[in-house]
């Protein structure tokens, strides 16, 4: 595998087919993926997939339509130019419910 680390989450949405034509352009076979807590649950107990630049579905659709493989790297702690991304709620003392 070759994989490219691509930041979906970074990018508006209209701009990730060409981001992902650059990765196999650039001969890559699979993406990287990290899901970003703080931009998938905004406020405690919201979580959107499905939205603009959350809309996980249409992406990994793209990666797969372009035969790349997708690892996908979740958090809690992701990104250290993100600071990790975890939800601002949770660090102004909100409690996460880490239960099934």
């Amino acid at each position: 595998l070759r994989m490219a680390e691509v930041s979906y989450w970074k990018y508006p949405a209209d701009q990730w087919e060409a981001l992902l034509d650059r990765v196999v352009q650039a001969g890559f076979n699979g993406v990287y993926l990290s899901l970003c807590w703080a931009h998938h649950e905004t406020q405690q107990g919201n979580i959107d997939v499905s939205t603009g630049n959350r809309n996980l579905t249409s992406f990994m659709e793209m990666i797969k339509i372009r035969g790349l493989y997708a690892y996908i790297g979740a958090g809690p702690w992701i990104d250290r130019e993100a600071g990790g991304c975890p939800p601002t709620w949770l660090a102004a003392g909100a409690k996460a419910n880490t239960s099934p």
